[in-house]
């Protein structure tokens, strides 16, 4: 990590750090006043979007594309794959009680996934006030791109996209595996929700 100045915020970011069950001790040794971010998005369409990202980097080893159906259904019982890495890592609440056992829900801000894409300027300015800093990620900053239908946010005269690997258009997924996804997260969701006291729509 960077060193920082007494009048800077150092931000690390990585996915892996919120599913890894050694990091939240390790981060509460670090520092614990530490404040924390956490994006969260439907949790269906992140077990999708995992499964893209592991796909396309078999692709570039040209390795075998194995289909989505076949990884997250048990093919023997029809019933969802737990084991299945882009499952476990989409059932938040499990991740979240671990960070909680070191860290109160004060010190974590969770960011709306599905509202940063479409309207990022307010996800932004809830991020501003957490971190206790000015309003300077402002609407007017932001530019929309439909040809990856994000926004991307102008810095100067610097203009900063999310990276092409981003908004990989999904594949058609059988409804009824749609279907076994959205009542196999409902319960873990409702959990979630309890436990950080609000709720996203989600289903």
């Amino acid at each position: 990590m960077p060193f920082t100045f007494k009048d800077q915020i150092t931000v690390e970011k990585s996915p892996n750090y919120f599913v890894d069950p050694v990091v939240p001790e390790r981060v509460y040794k670090l520092n614990t006043s530490m404040k924390l971010l956490l994006i969260l998005r439907d949790p269906v369409r992140r077990t999708i979007s995992d499964y893209l990202q592991i796909m396309d980097n078999r692709i570039k080893r040209r390795k075998v594309v194995i289909p989505f159906e076949t990884l997250v259904l048990n093919q023997e019982t029809l019933e969802i794959n737990q084991s299945y890495s882009a499952v476990k890592r989409s059932v938040y609440v499990r991740h979240l009680a671990r960070w909680m056992q070191f860290f109160p829900l004060q010190q974590i801000h969770i960011v709306d996934g599905e509202n940063l894409v479409l309207q990022p300027w307010q996800e932004m300015a809830k991020v501003e006030d957490f971190l206790g800093l000015e309003h300077q990620i402002t609407e007017d900053k932001f530019t929309y791109k439909p040809e990856h239908g994000f926004y991307c946010y102008t810095l100067g005269e610097r203009e900063q996209c999310l990276a092409e690997s981003k908004g990989r258009k999904h594949p058609v997924i059988d409804s009824f595996v749609l279907k076994k996804l959205k009542d196999f997260f409902r319960n873990f969701n409702e959990k979630l929700f309890m436990r950080i006291g609000r709720r996203f729509d989600w289903n």
